[in-house]
């Protein structure tokens, strides 16, 4: 009887140490925007009638920590179910060659600056989980065509990161997949991009601007930058140098 009331007392002991535990990871400053142009991305993210949504511009600015950050505390209060992580597989000088493990160890490399904010939001823990069940997804481009996302009873956030290195033919693919109920989010800084041919994210701009569709585009800039001194520093030499 001994043992067993042992126990009992062991697993109420883990039952309140892992409540305890995910009560902390819900515990979460609100996103407090720091300049005009986050506090315009923040409004706009949490606007209802803003299907997609473009940030872009410097490094630095905030633009993939608040939409992250955002997606996990709507993740969080059940707002939405479903969070896909995706990104264009384009190296940044030097490939490493092709990294090994099966499509989320290989899609992990890339997107590792959102799941950085998703775990840091949420918790390790939570991510996981969702990660586990499906909730989580990391979608590799070059499967996405044919997929649709939302829907009327599933909420969810695409989010895309370094969309300046998509080709058009991607672009076209990406904003076709958003059904009812799904938020899509372009990231990227035109500045940076590595593909040879022209931005995918760099034409679809003009072509929003040109047409004057309802499609919101944030532009940040240099006085946005929040990283560090440091950064600012550098993407202002980058810049008046024309590199």
């Amino acid at each position: 009887m001994a043992s067993v009331k042992r126990q009992r007392i062991s697993t109420q002991e883990a039952r309140m140490k892992s409540s305890l535990k995910f009560a902390e990871e819900r515990e979460r400053p609100p996103l407090q925007p720091k300049t005009p142009n986050q506090d315009k991305y923040l409004k706009a993210l949490k606007n209802p009638h803003c299907p997609v949504i473009i940030a872009s511009g410097v490094a630095g600015s905030g633009k993939t920590f608040l939409a992250c950050a955002y997606a996990a505390d709507q993740f969080m209060q059940n707002r939405v179910q479903k969070i896909i992580l995706c990104r264009a597989n384009i190296p940044t000088g030097r490939s490493l060659g092709a990294f090994k493990g099966d499509k989320d160890d290989k899609m992990m490399n890339w997107v590792m600056p959102m799941v950085d904010v998703l775990k840091q939001r949420m918790g390790a823990g939570r991510f996981d989980t969702a990660l586990a069940n499906g909730n989580i997804e990391l979608q590799p481009l070059e499967t996405i065509r044919g997929r649709s996302f939302g829907g009327e009873k599933e909420g969810a956030m695409v989010l895309i990161d370094e969309a300046q290195q998509m080709t058009v033919e991607e672009i076209k693919a990406v904003t076709t997949r958003i059904g009812e109920n799904c938020v899509l989010v372009l990231m990227g800084d035109l500045a940076q991009s590595d593909i040879k041919q022209s931005s995918g994210l760099g034409v679809l701009i003009k072509l929003l601007d040109k047409h004057k569709l309802p499609i919101t585009v944030i532009d940040f800039e240099i006085s946005d930058i929040q990283r560090s001194d440091t950064c600012r520093m550098f993407v202002e030499l980058f810049y008046k140098e024309g590199i």
